[in-house]
């Protein structure tokens, strides 16, 4: 519900417009099929029973939402300037499309402040060097096992492949997020990461900040490059922690 209250000005002309093609009569098959898009929308956005990417099913609504807020405008919203204000047809275009853009700017400007000053926008120099790293250093297949946050950015900035990255792009995320965990904490046996990190299929581990006390003397792991806070290790032969290389 947050999400599409969101939409602001566009979800009452959207309303507006739905209301006119309900009552209207002799409906196109084009007018059925928006419907259709935004009641399979609402299914699918409640059927987290069901699927696990049920967020992701509403990341299309803006288009027949922004349909219907195009029908609202022209059947609703300038009828009723014209008539209300006595203007010419180009005066309330001109009125309609200046008063909705004035109440879209408040939002869309937050949203650009907000994606600026969030933790998660802000990448670290010393990240970014070591994908530079990696992109100079890896194949384009190698996939590399490291924090999501980290991961997410690496995967475009290095074209590599990662383990865990983006939450709505990593397929089964949540039990790849709790692996990546339990490989950087300095409890987890050595024994039980190296299994981890065998089941995950990557060849490099990137490590920062306090990840690196999990990483550093951990057999079986190979340091290609280090700063003060970032460390990246090519896996080389593993080595049976019981019975010894």
């Amino acid at each position: 519900l947050s999400y599409v209250g969101g939409f602001g000005a566009v979800l009452v002309l959207a309303v507006a417009g739905l209301l006119v093609l309900w009552r209207a009569g002799g409906r196109t098959c084009a007018d059925a099929l928006v419907l259709l898009w935004l009641a399979v929308t609402a299914v699918m956005v409640n059927a987290g029973a069901v699927i696990s990417f049920e967020r992701r099913c509403i990341e299309g609504a803006h288009i027949p939402l922004s349909l219907l807020a195009g029908m609202g405008m022209t059947c609703w919203l300038l009828p009723w300037l014209r008539e209300r204000w006595r203007l010419s047809q180009r005066r309330a275009w001109r009125l309609g499309l200046t008063a909705l853009l004035v109440c879209l700017l408040p939002g869309n400007l937050k949203l650009l402040v907000d994606g600026m000053v969030a933790p998660q926008a802000v990448i670290p120099t010393a990240w970014v060097r070591g994908y530079q790293w990696l992109a100079d250093n890896s194949s384009p297949d190698e996939c590399v096992l490291t924090a999501p946050r980290v991961g997410m950015h690496l995967a475009w900035m290095a074209l590599r492949p990662v383990y865990a990255g983006h939450e709505q792009q990593t397929i089964d995320f949540e039990r790849k997020a709790t692996q990546v965990e339990e490989f950087f904490r300095s409890s987890t046996p050595p024994a039980r990461r190296m299994e981890i990190l065998r089941q995950s299929g990557c060849t490099w581990v990137m490590a920062c900040e306090e990840q690196r006390l999990a990483t550093d003397d951990l057999p079986g792991l190979q340091r290609r490059y280090a700063t003060d806070t970032v460390s990246i290790y090519r896996q080389g032969e593993f080595v049976d922690l019981c019975r010894g290389p």
